[in-house]
């Protein structure tokens, strides 16, 4: 979606981006619902799954886990919990990625130069929206009014 009409053809590219980038992270909250953390043991006996809370959610132990003592099998299982659960949160910060350059590019056209004929109600935008039970509908809202505006 192109936007224009601010005679800032750079701020009309930020707002623009900015819509595009809004809209890629409307199904934020389903993805990260959807995140899982996995991980095996190095010798392959022990496999875990956690969810997006961190909740194990699948345990597997082979049959040749047998073989290790209770102490060795503890160790394995709680190294493979730690790493699936290491594995979940680096899959939640990849997902979160699209929602920081939301906000980084939003602080871009509010503040400095960009910011320069902007209305002080609609500068006080994002402030709204960080504190809003649901930022992404607000913001897809406070976006939808700028362009209004134009």
């Amino acid at each position: 979606m192109v936007i224009g009409g601010t005679g800032n053809p750079e701020l009309d590219r930020e707002i623009s981006r900015l819509v595009a980038q809004v809209g890629m992270t409307k199904d934020l909250p389903a993805r990260l619902a959807a995140v899982k953390g996995e991980s095996e043991s190095v010798d392959r006996l022990i496999k875990i799954v956690v969810d997006s809370n961190g909740r194990m959610i699948s345990l597997d132990i082979n049959p040749r886990a047998k073989r290790l003592d209770v102490k060795s099998l503890a160790d394995e299982i709680l190294r493979a919990a730690q790493s699936a659960y290491d594995r979940m949160q680096e899959a939640i910060r990849e997902a979160m990625g699209d929602s920081a350059a939301v906000s980084e590019a939003l602080h871009r056209v509010m503040s400095g130069e960009l910011a320069k004929g902007i209305p002080e109600d609609i500068r006080g935008g994002p402030a709204r929206v960080a504190r809003s039970a649901d930022p992404v509908d607000d913001l897809q809202a406070f976006l939808r009014r700028i362009q209004g505006l134009l």
